[in-house]
């Protein structure tokens, strides 16, 4: 009889702290994602930080984080995957058309923005039709590194210089 009182006691004072906790803690405001410490209509990229400048074509540059993924694939014989190949490659694509697409008419304010688009398509191509050639995948993996040391110069470090000048033994 006193183990059943005993348990009884137990449980009502498991029952009780239970609900003071949970009475306690809906009463916590805690912070979530969706309220921001701004005015209504007020964010942007500086209030918020929540967005990334995606309909910037500057932001597309992301195509050197693909490229140095792809050029991996291509240099390294074990990592040769004609499919992770294929899907770097045509990453790169995307964000390239995407790029040109959102620089409309102000293509010529971005270097080697419609030449990348070319540029890609026409690598692809070369890979697509010499993937079994040891000498052209490397020659292919060389003409990446050398775009995309052109695009890390140009859209992340602002250089300003002749692209067109631009030597392989410059790049380091």
């Amino acid at each position: 009889m006193n183990i059943l009182f005993f348990i009884l006691c137990l449980i009502i004072i498991y029952v009780i702290v239970y609900l003071l906790l949970y009475y306690n803690v809906k009463k916590i405001n805690f912070p979530n994602n969706h309220s921001n410490n701004h005015k209504k209509g007020s964010c942007d990229i500086k209030s918020c930080g929540a967005l990334d400048p995606v309909s910037d074509p500057k932001y597309n540059m992301q195509i050197v984080k693909q490229s140095i993924l792809l050029e991996e694939h291509l240099t390294n014989k074990n990592k040769r995957c004609r499919d992770c190949i294929t899907k770097h490659f045509q990453h790169i694509i995307g964000l390239a058309e995407e790029a040109q697409m959102l620089a409309t008419t102000k293509c010529n304010k971005y270097p080697l923005l419609s030449e990348s688009v070319i540029f890609y398509n026409d690598l692809f191509n070369e890979w697509f039709k010499n993937r079994e050639d040891e000498s052209k995948i490397l020659e292919i993996s060389d003409k990446l590194r050398i775009h995309r040391k052109k695009l890390i110069a140009i859209y992340f470090f602002d250089d300003n210089y002749d692209i067109n000048n631009f030597s392989k033994s410059s790049m380091g």
